[in-house]
């Protein structure tokens, strides 16, 4: 329902962010006021699923694509190859166009209410994202754990699950991206 709605606007921003819940879960455009940015996060979504709907992030022709997906792939079982293979093709995808700058958050590590297992999965992919980042020059990772997750965790303070953000860790995230949402979504045409 959701594709069906974002494919039906006639929208360009300068920034999209683009995930699963965590990125849905936010009002980026008042937190990030004065720079046009449109939130296509869908609750649930997998590494799957978003790939299967890149062409209507790519056609809106933003500066940059905030994104952060990989979770959910863990919840339901996926093996780190699979998420990293799928992530590839997204963010080449994303950025073959020469447009478009794509800004991998990393995969936010859970609280204690999830396995060591899906963390261990999470910190791999999150390591492999970094290295695969440092060697294309269309794709900045952006490690959000070393303030949200210090200890290997998602810290209390940022969750009231251990899964989602409340106010707290939204604005900590805000922060940590800020400076680069900024300059992209100050782009002359």
């Amino acid at each position: 329902m959701k594709v069906s709605h974002f494919e039906g606007l006639n929208t360009r921003p300068d920034v999209i962010m683009l995930g699963d819940s965590l990125t849905a879960s936010a009002e980026w455009q008042e937190v990030f006021l004065g720079v046009s940015i449109v939130n296509r996060g869908i609750d649930g979504e997998t590494t799957f699923g978003l790939r299967g709907r890149l062409e209507e992030v790519i056609k809106r022709r933003p500066g940059g694509v905030f994104l952060m997906i990989g979770v959910n792939d863990f919840m339901v079982g996926e093996s780190v190859e699979r998420v990293r293979d799928r992530y590839q093709e997204i963010i080449k995808r994303l950025s073959e166009t020469g447009d478009i700058h794509v800004f991998v958050q990393s995969t936010i590590l859970q609280g204690g209410n999830v396995g060591l297992e899906k963390r261990r999965r999470v910190t791999e992919l999150n390591r492999w994202l970094r290295e695969y980042c440092d060697r294309h020059e269309h794709a900045t990772f952006i490690d959000l754990n070393h303030v949200l997750a210090p200890e290997g965790f998602l810290s209390e303070r940022f969750t009231l699950d251990g899964i989602h953000l409340n106010g707290d860790g939204y604005r900590e995230w805000a922060r940590l991206i800020e400076p680069m949402v900024r300059q992209i979504g100050s782009r002359e045409e």
